[in-house]
């Protein structure tokens, strides 16, 4: 059976992979950072200052319609990161290919995590709204409990559905159901590895975070790199452990 890499080797790949890049793909993630930027802040305007239950309703029903649209935007980060890892030529374009290849299936991805992540959360937003109406702290303790929940289940889903928009453009021609069922298969007794991958990154983003945030750029490049190596090992041990099973039969 083949060995997967670690994370060390993972991160390897990364930096080699990204060696004289780093130009396109900090350009990519500050266009990327300033569209997700102008469209959340224009939307979220219309609901802006009311307290109303309607209008926070309005708001994130729209968060939701937005975040979802914008599907199309992480899968052409996605298929940016792809090219990096598998050596292919790179550019600031790359993040626009999700218009292209099967948007309507990026979108629906996005879409179903979206509702996922707002269903788990929805335990803040009543918190929030109950602080915001004047309700007494002490009686918050039990939804403050619920809300570190819902975020470690979101956390966990996050990890679940982490290699779906890496799949869509390696299997453009699969259901989003086959896709989604896929994902979560091949993370199978992976996710405390990608957890750990996660977890490794935090040193290096709080010393960003000390250090004017400038260093952020470099490290989601890193960050975002090292993950479609991730998703370039499984799959090559996926590749491997079915042909050692058909070798088997043979």
């Amino acid at each position: 059976m083949s060995e997967l890499k670690t994370i060390s080797q993972l991160k390897a790949i990364a930096k080699e992979r990204s060696l004289g890049k780093y130009g396109t793909l900090i350009g990519a993630a500050i266009i990327l950072g300033i569209i997700r930027f102008l469209v959340i802040s224009i939307t979220s305007s219309f609901t802006a200052g009311s307290r109303s239950p309607i209008a926070i309703v309005l708001g994130w029903l729209i968060a939701i319609i937005v975040n979802t649209l914008l599907g199309v935007f992480v899968s052409g980060e996605a298929y940016m990161y792809m090219n990096l890892i598998y050596s292919q030529t790179v550019s600031i374009s790359d993040i626009f290919f999700g218009f292209k290849q099967q948007p309507q299936k990026a979108v629906a991805l996005q879409g179903i995590f979206e509702i996922i992540a707002n269903v788990l959360t929805l335990p803040y937003f009543v918190l929030l709204y109950g602080l915001q109406a004047g309700i007494d702290f002490s009686t918050s303790i039990p939804f403050l409990i619920l809300t570190l929940v819902s975020y470690l289940l979101l956390f966990y889903a996050k990890i679940v559905f982490s290699q779906i928009f890496f799949l869509l453009h390696d299997f453009p021609d699969w259901s989003v159901r086959q896709i989604l069922t896929t994902g979560i298969h091949l993370m199978k007794g992976k996710k405390l590895k990608y957890l750990g991958l996660i977890l490794s990154f935090i040193p290096m983003i709080l010393l960003g975070c000390i250090t004017l945030f400038i260093p952020l750029l470099w490290i989601n490049v890193y960050m975002l790199a090292t993950y479609a190596a991730f998703y370039q090992d499984i799959m090559s041990g996926a590749a491997a452990q079915k042909e050692e099973g058909e070798n088997g039969l043979n």
